[in-house]
């Protein structure tokens, strides 16, 4: 597993200091299935990804999806438990955070986003 850190540059702060990267099929197929939460300071990156399922999901999520230039092109926030997304176009990657942390987090679109490997 390939732990991440996550950084807002626009806003200056941090999204998740406990993230990891998905970005094989096996990781990207699991993703956080079977999880029972994600944390304040957790993440999953799914790279690439356009459009994402919370199937057998216990809690609800935060979609950030990321175009090819780092920037945010689109937030779904509060995704419950067995949905899908809208399919994202200019989506290159999804962050997915906890529910309601996007708000609590004032991301918002156009804020540029880091990636740092840990």
């Amino acid at each position: 597993m390939k732990r991440i850190k996550i950084k807002n540059i626009t806003k200056n702060n941090n999204i998740a200091s406990e993230g990891f990267l998905a970005d094989n099929f096996y990781m990207r197929l699991k993703g956080l299935i079977g999880k029972k939460t994600l944390g304040a300071n957790g993440a999953i990156c799914i790279k690439p990804c356009k459009s994402i399922h919370t199937f057998f999901m216990g809690f609800d999520i935060d979609a950030i999806f990321i175009d090819e230039k780092g920037g945010v092109c689109e937030i779904v926030r509060n995704i419950k438990p067995y949905r899908v997304s809208k399919y994202v176009f200019k989506a290159k990657y999804v962050i997915e955070i906890l529910g309601g942390n996007a708000h609590k987090l004032k991301i918002e679109l156009g804020d540029k986003i880091e990636i740092e490997r840990i």
